[in-house]
């Protein structure tokens, strides 16, 4: 099959394939020893209502970073990736602490093609984090 630049891309008769499939499946869930320890230092009650508002401040942290960066407050952008990464941290989300952590450097050194790629890998991540461990809830495991 040729590629004609007149019909519309995933018009053609076949299954559209996506360009990078790894990234749709890029997930931060909690690490086990974390969940473990922070069981063992909270109890089971505690240690899921911290998840639960940890989720929702990492989602509203994820908002702030976009609308920091939409309206160009690189200041911003390092103080709410800062408070991700902290809140990331607590329920043993590494790699999403991590990537909050690129984000600031990226916003501290005025570099807006990388802060870019992060902001848009840091977004996969926060999404993979809500219905990961979501879904990790809901079949009982990780």
């Amino acid at each position: 099959m040729s590629f004609d630049p007149l019909v519309p891309l995933g018009t053609h008769n076949g299954p559209v394939q996506p360009l990078m499939p790894h990234l749709a499946a890029e997930r931060s869930v909690p690490d086990p020893e974390a969940l473990q320890q922070l069981v063992a230092t909270r109890g089971l009650d505690a240690a899921g209502d911290m998840i639960c508002h940890a989720l929702v401040q990492l989602a509203c942290r994820q908002q702030a970073i976009l609308a920091a960066h939409r309206a160009c407050q690189f200041n911003r952008i390092c103080a709410e990736a800062r408070r991700m990464a902290a809140i990331a941290t607590q329920v043993g989300m590494a790699d999403l602490a991590r990537v909050a952590g690129d984000a600031m450097a990226c916003a501290q050194r005025d570099d807006p093609v990388a802060l870019g790629a992060v902001l848009a890998r840091l977004g996969r991540l926060c999404s993979g984090a809500l219905t990961g461990t979501y879904h990790a809830a809901e079949t009982g495991g990780g």
